[in-house]
């Protein structure tokens, strides 16, 4: 038999940590939070070739379900989060920008639109003949 000591608890232990871990795992287990959406009686319909579903995402730590439409997309951007309030102008002039410098890149990508359309994103105009920029249930995913 070997002799053991005493336990001796660490006494600096923080304990904000442990209970912000402890409520972490606690939301983790407990069911999303439901939000209202405007398509919310699209769901699991197809309106205007566009599928409607109910997802479950994860913002600042929550877990959300709603509806969203499922699009078809040709380019995706990621604004920063100091621009997830700014104008829809403001916000589609950084995502030209991004997509500019992505086809600059992958010439292929050019394929996926017109020359009018091609020479709008090398303008840096805003909105596209014929697309749209959505704003995605992701924060700041476009």
């Amino acid at each position: 038999m070997k002799e053991i000591g005493e336990f001796k608890p660490k006494q600096n232990l923080d304990s904000s940590k442990t209970i912000k871990a402890f409520e972490n795992a606690k939301n983790d287990v407990k069911g999303p939070e439901h939000i209202n959406t405007i398509n919310q009686d699209k769901e699991g319909t197809v309106y205007n070739g566009v599928l409607y579903e109910k997802r479950v995402i994860r913002v600042n730590g929550r877990k959300i379900e709603g509806v969203f439409p499922q699009f078809e997309s040709k380019f995706d951007a990621y604004l920063p989060k100091k621009m997830w309030h700014s104008s829809d102008t403001e916000q589609f002039k950084y995502c030209v920008n991004n997509l500019r410098n992505a086809i600059d890149g992958n010439p292929d990508l050019a394929k996926e639109f017109t020359p009018r359309q091609l020479e709008q994103i090398r303008n840096g105009e805003p909105r596209i003949s014929g697309k749209t920029w959505h704003h995605n249930e992701v924060p700041g995913k476009m």
